[in-house]
C-alpha cells in the first residue's frame, strides 16, 4: 500500500477500535435485518414471495456492501486469513464456479441466469454477514437472543392467524407457513431457529429464559399442527442431540426435564385441538369424494409429490435424466423443463415438477455429478470441522460449534427431502451455518490484522448492484404472471396481446408452471383471433420448452377450423407430450371421430389408459368409436373388456345394455314382420344414435367438473353441472353434486334443494344426500329437520354421521 492508503488504513482502524459499540450494534441490526425476511409478505403483487425476499436481500446486500465499502477498517487480513485457511470455503466457491460453468451447456439460459443470480445473493450474505462479525463472536449470545425474538414473534404471528382462520376454514388452519411459502418452507425455517432457542433456554435467566420458554413451545405446537413428517424428524433429532450434549457437558437434568416436558405439552395440546376441531366444529368438506355417483374423483393425480414413493419416481426420473449429461449437466435451473419428458408420464393433466425434492440429485442432474459430488462434500466438510470443534477447551467455540452442527442437521435433511436451495428463508440459516464455521476460529489463526485497501471490495459492490437489478427484473416477471393468472381466473381475457408483447419478461422467461410467457403471448393472440401471429410465437415459444404439448393443442384449435387433418397432426403432438393428460385425450378421440379414424380411436385409449386404467376411459371410447360407425358388435365386445376389468362399474353396466340392445335388434330379435323388424331397427337406432352423441357432451361437461372440483374451483365445476343439467333435468346424481358444490362453497340454503332432489334416486341410497342436508339444515339454524336427516345418515351408516348426533343433536 502507498503511504495514504497507509494513512487512510491506520485511520479506518482507529475508527473501528474506538467505535466499538458502535459497530457491534450495527452488525446485530444487519443479522436482525436478515431474520427479518421471513416476515416479509409478497404483498398480494407476485403471489410468491421468493422473489420478494431475493429482491430483499439483494437490497439488504448492497446496504452491507455501500457500509463495508465505507468503513475499510472492517477489512482485514485476518479475516481473508480465515478464508485461506478454511477448506470449506474452497469447496463452496468450487462448487459455485462449476454452477457458473454449466451456463455454457445450458439450453435455457434464462434459467440459469434467474438461479445463478440467488446462489450469488447467498455468497455475498456469506461475506458480507462475516465481515461484520468478523473477531465479534463475542456477541453470539446477542445474536442467540435475537433469533430467540424472532422466533417468538414469528410463532406468535402464525399461531393468532391460527386461531382466526380455524373459525373460518379448518382446512386453511392447519397449513401454518406465514410469510414462507408453505408449511415444509415454514417448517424448516423454524426448525433451523429451535437450536438457538434451546439454547437460550440453558443460558439466560429472567425474561429472556421465559421468552425463550414460549418461542420453543410455540414452535414446536406449530409443527405438530402442520403434521409434517420431515419437521418431526428434525426436531426429535436436535432436541435429542442437543439435550444429550448438555446431560453430558452441564449434567443440568432440571433444564432437560424442562425441555422434554414442554415437547410433551407441544404435542398434547396439537393432539386436542385437533381433536376437538374434528370432534365440534360442523364439517364443511367433502369427505367422500369417490362415491361411483360423483365424479369428482376422476381427475385426481395418481401421484402425489408429497409421497415417499412419488419422491422415489421423481429420484429415479432425475437420474435417468442426468445420464443423457453425466458431466456437464442439463444447465443449472434447467431441471424444471428437461425433466418433463420424463414426468409427463408420470403426472395427471399437466402437472409439472419444479424440484426432485432432493438437492444434492438436482445439482447433479444440472451441473454434472463432478460439482454434485463436490456439493456433498461441502456438507460432510462443514460436519467434520464442527464435529473437531466441539472438542475445543473454548465454552464459546464449543457453543457455536453445536449450533452448527443442529442446524447442518435440518438443512441436511430438507436438502435430502425438499429444495431448500432456492429458498430464501431457509437460506438464512445455512448462511449463518457457514458464517459462523468460517468465524468460529482459534486466535491462533488470526495471523495478522492488517487493514486491506478498499478498493478490493469494489467488486463486491458491483456485483451487489448488478444481483439487484436482477431480482428486480425476476420480480416484475412475477408480476406479470399474477397479472396474467388472475386475467385467465376472470375469464374475461382483460389484457391484451400487445400489453404482454410489451413487457415479455427476459428473467426467467418461462413462468412457475415451466410455460414460457411467450406461450402466453400466443393464447392471447389466439383469443383476439390474430391466428396467423399466434403461430408465429408458438413456434418460438416451443423452442423454450418444447415439452409442454399446449402450443400444439392451441395449433391443432387453430387447424380445426380449415384443416381436420393437420388439427389431428398437432392435437396427435400435443397427446405424445402428456399422454396423460385429460384434455389432449379427449380432443383427440374427439378429432378422430370426426374424420372417422377408428384405428387412431383405439390407439389413443391403448396409450391413455396405459397410463390411467380407469373406466371413464371405455365412455369416452366407445362414444367416439359408435360415431365413427365402428362394427356394433365389435363395440359391444370393447365394453366387455373393460367390465372384466370394473364389473361394477354402474356406467359401463348401462352401456353394455344398450349397445346389447341396439345388437339385438340389428339380429332381428324382434318376433314380428320384417317391416316392423325394420322399423324397430330403425327407431332403435335413431334414439341411440341421438342419446350417444348426448352423451359425448354430457361426460365431457362432466370431466372438467370433475376436474375443477378436484381444484376447489367449485364456481366452475357448478357451471359444467348446470350444463348437464339442462339436457339431463331428471338425473339426480347430477342435482347431488350441484348440491355437494354448493355445501363446498358453505351456501347451505341453495345446495338444500339439490340435495333433497337426489333422495328420489334409488341409486343414491348410501346415506350421503341425507348426511350432507343434515348438516346444511344445523347450519341454517334447523336443527329439527337436521337431526332427522342425520339419523337417516347413521340408520345407512354413513361415516361420521354418529359423531354429528351425538354432538349436535342430544
Amino acid at each position: 500500500m502507498n503511504s495514504k492508503t497507509d494513512s487512510t488504513a491506520v485511520n479506518s482502524k482507529f475508527k473501528i477500535d474506538n467505535d466499538k459499540s458502535y459497530f457491534d450494534s450495527i452488525a446485530i441490526i444487519l443479522f436482525i435485518g436478515l431474520l427479518f425476511t421471513d416476515f416479509i409478505p409478497d404483498f398480494d403483487v407476485v403471489g410468491y414471495t421468493i422473489p420478494v425476499h431475493y429482491l430483499y436481500l439483494s437490497i439488504l446486500n448492497l446496504v452491507m456492501g455501500v457500509f463495508i465499502y465505507f468503513n475499510p477498517g472492517l477489512l482485514n487480513t485476518g479475516f481473508f486469513n480465515k478464508i485461506k485457511k478454511s477448506f470449506f470455503i474452497k469447496v463452496y466457491f468450487l462448487f459455485l464456479a462449476l454452477c457458473g460453468l454449466s451456463l455454457f451447456f445450458s439450453p435455457n439460459l434464462s434459467l440459469s441466469i434467474v438461479s445463478i443470480c440467488y446462489l450469488l445473493i447467498s455468497l455475498l450474505t456469506i461475506i458480507h454477514l462475516s465481515i461484520l462479525l468478523n473477531n465479534r463472536l463475542y456477541l453470539i449470545y446477542k445474536l442467540v437472543f435475537v433469533v430467540v425474538l424472532c422466533t417468538f414473534f414469528e410463532t406468535s404471528i402464525a399461531l393468532i392467524n391460527f386461531l382466526e382462520l380455524l373459525k373460518i376454514n379448518a382446512n386453511d388452519a392447519y397449513k401454518i407457513s406465514l410469510n414462507t411459502g408453505n408449511i415444509n418452507i415454514f417448517a424448516v425455517s423454524l426448525n433451523l431457529k429451535i437450536p438457538f432457542v434451546l439454547l437460550g433456554i440453558f443460558t439466560f435467566s429472567g425474561y429472556k429464559k421465559w421468552i425463550s420458554i414460549i418461542a420453543f413451545s410455540s414452535s414446536c405446537l406449530i409443527l405438530f399442527l402442520n403434521n409434517n413428517k420431515a419437521a418431526f424428524l428434525s426436531l426429535g433429532l436436535i432436541v435429542l442431540l442437543f439435550l444429550a450434549y448438555k446431560a453430558v457437558k452441564t449434567k443440568a437434568y432440571k433444564k432437560i426435564g424442562l425441555v422434554v416436558l414442554l415437547l410433551v405439552v407441544a404435542m398434547g395440546v396439537a393432539y386436542l385441538v385437533t381433536s376437538v376441531d374434528k370432534e365440534t366444529s360442523v364439517p364443511t368438506s367433502l369427505v367422500d369424494k369417490a362415491s361411483d355417483n360423483t365424479e369428482f374423483s376422476m381427475l385426481n393425480s395418481l401421484d402425489k409429490e408429497e409421497s415417499a414413493s412419488s419422491r422415489i419416481k421423481f429420484w429415479r426420473n432425475a437420474i435417468e435424466l442426468s445420464k443423457q449429461n453425466l458431466f456437464t449437466g442439463v444447465g443449472l435451473g434447467n431441471y424444471q423443463v428437461e425433466i418433463s419428458p420424463y414426468d409427463n408420464k408420470l403426472l395427471n393433466n399437466g402437472s409439472v415438477t419444479i424440484h426432485p425434492h432432493n438437492d444434492f440429485i438436482e445439482i447433479l442432474v444440472e451441473t454434472g455429478i463432478v460439482n454434485g459430488l463436490i456439493y456433498f462434500t461441502l456438507f460432510i466438510t462443514l460436519l467434520v470441522i464442527n464435529v473437531k470443534k466441539l472438542k475445543s477447551k473454548d465454552t464459546e467455540i464449543q457453543t457455536i460449534a453445536l449450533l452448527n452442527l443442529l442446524m447442518l442437521l435440518v438443512y441436511g435433511i430438507d436438502s435430502l427431502l425438499n429444495f431448500p436451495l432456492y429458498q430464501p428463508t431457509v437460506q438464512i440459516g445455512f448462511c449463518i451455518i457457514m458464517i459462523f464455521t468460517l468465524l468460529n476460529q482459534s486466535v491462533a489463526v488470526e495471523e495478522s490484522n492488517l487493514l486491506v485497501s478498499k478498493k478490493y471490495f469494489i467488486p463486491s459492490v458491483l456485483l451487489s448492484l448488478a444481483l439487484l437489478y436482477f431480482t428486480f427484473e425476476i420480480f416484475k416477471t412475477y408480476k406479470l404472471e399474477l397479472e396474467i393468472k388472475n386475467d385467465y381466473a376472470l375469464e374475461k381475457h382483460l389484457i391484451s396481446a400487445d400489453y404482454i408483447a410489451k413487457n415479455l419478461p427476459k428473467y426467467p422467461n418461462i413462468n412457475n408452471e415451466t410455460y414460457p410467457f411467450l406461450q402466453k403471448l400466443g393464447v392471447y393472440h389466439y383469443y383476439e383471433g390474430n391466428f396467423e401471429e399466434s403461430k408465429k410465437v408458438f413456434a418460438e415459444s416451443k423452442k423454450i420448452n418444447p415439452y409442454s404439448g399446449v402450443e400444439d393443442w392451441y395449433l391443432s384449435k387453430i387447424h380445426a377450423k380449415t384443416n381436420i387433418d393437420s388439427a389431428q397432426y398437432y392435437i396427435k403432438k400435443s397427446f405424445e407430450s402428456r399422454p396423460r393428460d385429460l384434455n389432449s385425450y379427449l380432443d383427440l378421440l374427439h378429432i378422430s371421430n370426426i374424420k372417422k379414424d377408428t384405428l387412431e380411436i383405439i390407439n389413443t385409449n391403448t396409450v391413455f389408459s396405459s397410463y390411467r386404467d380407469e373406466p371413464m376411459n371405455y365412455i369416452h371410447t366407445s362414444n367416439a368409436l359408435y360415431n365413427s360407425g365402428y362394427d356394433i358388435k365389435k363395440l359391444n365386445q370393447f365394453i366387455a373388456e373393460g367390465l372384466l376389468k370394473f364389473p361394477q362399474d354402474s356406467l359401463l353396466l348401462e352401456r353394455k345394455e344398450m349397445f346389447q340392445k341396439i345388437l339385438d335388434v340389428k339380429n332381428g330379435v324382434v318376433t314380428s314382420s320384417k317391416a316392423k323388424v325394420q322399423s324397430v331397427k330403425n327407431d332403435e337406432n335413431t334414439a341411440a344414435d341421438k342419446r350417444l352423441n348426448n352423451v359425448v357432451n354430457m361426460n365431457i361437461y362432466l370431466q372438467e367438473a370433475a376436474n375443477y372440483g378436484a381444484k376447489g374451483q367449485f364456481d366452475l365445476a357448478l357451471k359444467n353441472y348446470l350444463l348437464v343439467l339442462e339436457k339431463y333435468p331428471d338425473n339426480l346424481a347430477i342435482h347431488q353434486n350441484i348440491g355437494l358444490c354448493k355445501f363446498e362453497q358453505k351456501k347451505f340454503k341453495e345446495a338444500i334443494p339439490y340435495l333433497e332432489k337426489s333422495l328420489g334416486d334409488p341409486k343414491l341410497n348410501d346415506g350421503k344426500s341425507e348426511y350432507y342436508l343434515g348438516i346444511c339444515y344445523l347450519n341454517t339454524q334447523n336443527k329439527a329437520k337436521g337431526c332427522s336427516f342425520l339419523n337417516t345418515a347413521k340408520n345407512k351408516k354413513y361415516p361420521n354421521a354418529a359423531q354429528i348426533i351425538e354432538q349436535y343433536c342430544k
